[in-house]
């Protein structure tokens, strides 16, 4: 027979609402991020535009940006294998499976660049290397430059 918490705890994870932060959510699910991608978070450094909420996952580290508002605008991760990008990407990543579709799924060392309906993907990098970035333009903070955040 099912206890009260296991019956919660299913529902929640086929059912319930979304508990971690992804790309154009409000930062407050960031602590909620690190369950999701088995993850501690290490900082939070704000800047005059913007917060970084700094992720180390056992493969990559994951920096997601925060807006003034609370937004995340853009995620970025390095390591030696690429993060669950549906967590990272959330309601985005449909749109991203369809890019890679009409676009070809990035290969070897070449860097490959996607744009969406709402976002811009740029994943680079190479075996046991992966870098990649993932912005929603239309929320990056006037004054940001998504190229230069790592």
């Amino acid at each position: 027979m099912f206890k009260l918490k296991q019956i919660i705890s299913i529902a929640l994870i086929f059912g319930g609402p979304k508990l971690w932060a992804s790309l154009g959510d409000d930062e407050s699910g960031i602590n909620s991020d690190t369950n999701k991608l088995s993850a501690v978070q290490k900082s939070a450094v704000a800047h005059s535009a913007y917060k970084v909420h700094r992720l180390q996952l056992t493969t990559a580290t994951v920096n997601e940006y925060a807006s003034p508002s609370g937004k995340i605008f853009a995620v970025t991760w390095r390591g030696i294998a690429k993060p669950d990008l549906s967590v990272l990407l959330g309601a985005y990543y449909q749109e991203y499976v369809s890019a890679v579709k009409d676009n070809g799924r990035p290969r070897g060392r070449r860097a490959t660049s996607l744009v969406t309906n709402h976002t811009k993907i740029e994943i680079s990098g190479h075996m046991r290397d992966v870098r990649g970035r993932a912005s929603i333009p239309s929320l990056v903070p006037a004054g940001v430059k998504v190229e230069t955040l790592q």
